[in-house]
Parts: C-alpha cells; structure tokens; sequence
C-alpha cells in the first residue's frame, strides 16, 4: 500500500507527452515492460506528474512538512487528511509554498537534523527489548526523499493525495 500523489496542473516539458498504452488490446510482455520505462522517464522529466512513497516512508515525511514547516499554511484538515489516500487536495499555492519550506530547511540544515533525530529514535525502538507479539515500528525517513517532494511540489500545479 502506499500514497500516489498527482499534479493538479505538472508543468511538462515541451516535446515530452506521457506514453500510453490500450490495456484492452493485451499488449505483449515487452509492449508492458516498453511502456513502463517510457512512463518512468516521462515522469523523471516531469517531476511535477507523480510522486508515490509507500506507506511507510509518507506518513514520516507529510508529518514532518505538515507539522514542523508548513503548519501556518496547511490546515488541520490538509493535515489529517494528508494521511489518507482519498484524492485530498492540496492547491498550487499551498505546494509552491511546502516546496519553499522544505528547500529553506535544507540550506538551513533543518532537513538533516531531523532525518538524524528520527534514525536514532528508530535505532533506540529496536535496541529495545519488544513484548511478546510487540511490532516495532520503523520510521524512515531522508532528506533525498524530501527534496524529491519539494521539486515535484513545485512543478506539480497542486497536487491530490490518492
């Protein structure tokens, strides 16, 4: 499981335009494996098309912008709401501005402290003994995963949380 998250409105580079493929025609192995990469590099070209992290490494992330640098402009709802994948939108305005913060925390040195902060605390839960059935939970969370949000944030037009 995991959160997709789609520009409202990407800025696409000119002469790039998004691969698709008819489903209904059962494309062959290669025609699938063909179209993924070209969706792969459409996306990497255009950063403000898509952006996914699984479950484990949204939650971290969206808590820490949503929280920490973003709280004077996203709402308690933006926030909760950030946490589910059910088309949640967030306006261009409101992304323009988390791409600014995130990229402020990294010049800022902001970014780092607490990717070392949660690495500890995440380190300190599995040294610790768990109770019997106890799952321990992992929080990763890194400063690259961040910046990836921050640059498809800026180009995506706003965004919604599927």
């Amino acid at each position: 499981m995991g959160f997709d998250v789609h520009g409202k409105q990407p800025k696409i580079k000119e002469g790039t335009t998004e691969p698709v493929i008819n489903w209904d025609k059962e494309p062959s192995e290669q025609e699938q494996t063909q179209h993924w990469e070209a969706l792969e590099t459409f996306r990497n070209l255009n950063t403000g098309v898509y952006f996914r992290n699984n479950i484990w490494w949204w939650h971290p992330m969206w808590t820490y912008v949503s929280e920490n640098l973003c709280s004077k402009v996203l709402t308690e709802e933006d926030h909760e709401r950030g946490h589910f994948n059910d088309g949640h939108e967030i306006n261009a305005i409101k992304a323009n501005y988390i791409a600014d913060q995130i990229n402020k925390a990294y010049f800022t040195g902001e970014l780092k402290k607490a990717e070392l902060e949660l690495d500890r605390l995440r380190k300190e839960e599995w040294a610790r003994k768990p109770e019997k059935d106890e799952v321990v939970p992992t929080v990763p969370f890194s400063v690259e995963n961040c910046l990836e949000f921050a640059s498809f944030a800026r180009n995506s037009g706003g965004f919604t949380i599927d």
